[in-house]
C-alpha cells in the first residue's frame, strides 16, 4: 500500500510544474491559484493503485470524490508548495476495495450528494463525542446487496475550494449494508481537521481517496494535535532538503 500512495505523491511534482503551465495557457479566465489546485486534482486523479486487480477510474471534477481540497486546506500551502512528505505525513490514500470510496469509484455505488454539518448537543449524544457529520445521500447501482466499509479518519472535504469551512474526518469505523437498487442516507460522526476554519453548515462535500494517516485519535483535540504535528515534522523534513540542497 505504501508503494501505491509513493507512486501517486511522486507524481504530482511533475504535473505541478509541467502540467500548470499549459493548463494557465489555455485557460486564462483562473487565478493563478485556482490553476495550481486545478493542476493538483489533475495529478491526484491521474495516479491510482489496483484494487483486488481491477483499474477505477479516476474521479471527475465535478463529482463526490475528491482530496485536493482537503489537501490544500489542511496542509496551508499553494499548491504548487506541496511536496510528497507533507502530504503522506498526514493523509493515506484507502486501497481497500470494499471501501465506500472506492465502491463509488468504481460504479457500484452512487452517490447523490453529500453535505457537511454541525450537529446539535442532543445529536451528539452518544455518538464518538463528534462535532460534526457528514450526510450521504447514496444508492445502490447493482441488482447484488453490497456491504461496505467507512474506515476511521475518512476524510470528507468541501466541494468548493477554501470555502472557509473545516473539512471532517469519521470519528469511527463504518460498516454497512445496502441492498440491491436501494437508496439510503447514512450519517457519518466526524471530527473536523482544520482547527482554525468555520465549522460546516450543510455545505456541499466530496468523500475523498484519503484517510487521517494516524488513526489513533480519541477526540476532536487529539485529531488537532496530530495533524498539527505530522505537518510540522514534514515541514521541517522539506525546509532542511530545501537548504542542503542549496548549498550544493
Amino acid at each position: 500500500m505504501e508503494h501505491f500512495f509513493q507512486l501517486l505523491i511522486a507524481f504530482i511534482g511533475g504535473a505541478l510544474v509541467t502540467g500548470f503551465g499549459a493548463f494557465y495557457a489555455f485557460n486564462g479566465r483562473l487565478s493563478k491559484v485556482e490553476g495550481q489546485l486545478e493542476s493538483l486534482k489533475n495529478a491526484l486523479s491521474n495516479q491510482y493503485p489496483l484494487i483486488d486487480g481491477v483499474p477505477l477510474p479516476a474521479p471527475s471534477i465535478g463529482k463526490p470524490v475528491g482530496g485536493a481540497n482537503a489537501i490544500v486546506d489542511t496542509l496551508k500551502l499553494e499548491p504548487n508548495e506541496i511536496q510528497q512528505e507533507e502530504i503522506s505525513a498526514v493523509f493515506e490514500l484507502i486501497t481497500d476495495g470494499g471501501a465506500l470510496v472506492n465502491l463509488v469509484r468504481s460504479g457500484h455505488i452512487g452517490i447523490k450528494n453529500i453535505k457537511l454539518v454541525t450537529l446539535s448537543p442532543e445529536e451528539m449524544k452518544g455518538r464518538n463525542g463528534a462535532n460534526h457529520a457528514a450526510i450521504i445521500s447514496m444508492e445502490n447501482l447493482t441488482d447484488q446487496p453490497i456491504n461496505f466499509v467507512i474506515p476511521k479518519g475518512q476524510v470528507f472535504e468541501n466541494r468548493e475550494p477554501r470555502s472557509g469551512r473545516q473539512n471532517i474526518a469519521a470519528a469511527g469505523e463504518r460498516k454497512e449494508s445496502l441492498l440491491p437498487r436501494a437508496a439510503y442516507d447514512l450519517r457519518v460522526e466526524a471530527h473536523c481537521i482544520n482547527k482554525e476554519l468555520a465549522g460546516p453548515d450543510g455545505n456541499l462535500g466530496n468523500i475523498t481517496i484519503f484517510k487521517i494517516r494516524d488513526d489513533t485519535f480519541t477526540g476532536q483535540e487529539e485529531i488537532w494535535q496530530s495533524i498539527n504535528d505530522s505537518v510540522n515534522k514534514a515541514k521541517l523534513v522539506v525546509e532542511g532538503r530545501r537548504k542542503k540542497s542549496s548549498r550544493k
